[in-house]
């Protein structure tokens, strides 16, 4: 089986993109990572990141929009299910890339 590289990007808001981490996959096993974004700068209100993934052969993911509300020193409150209020320092995302037949 041959390696592939991919690279997972991102941007908040209206930023450029940058590289968030570049990982191999050498077969159809799943490859948990770490990485993190740092919002800790920005104003309280609505945001939005995005991530995509592109591969060695330059073939992108889609670009889809993660929109977050920020309060400083709050709590997620359950009674607005549209409504991501979080604290500055905590956010966690998963992400499952796998290898694509070619």
């Amino acid at each position: 089986m041959s390696e592939e590289t991919f690279t997972i990007k991102y941007k908040l808001d209206e930023e450029t993109f940058n590289d968030l981490t570049t990982f191999y996959i050498y077969d159809n096993n799943q490859r948990p990572f770490t990485e993190s974004i740092g919002i800790d700068s920005i104003s309280c209100g609505f945001h939005s990141i995005y991530l995509y993934v592109v591969d060695d052969d330059n073939k992108t993911s889609s670009h889809q929009p993660l929109t977050f509300f920020v309060i400083p020193n709050s709590l997620k409150d359950n009674k607005h299910k549209n409504i991501l209020s979080i604290p500055k320092t905590i956010y966690a995302l998963t992400l499952t890339i796998s290898k694509s037949s070619k």
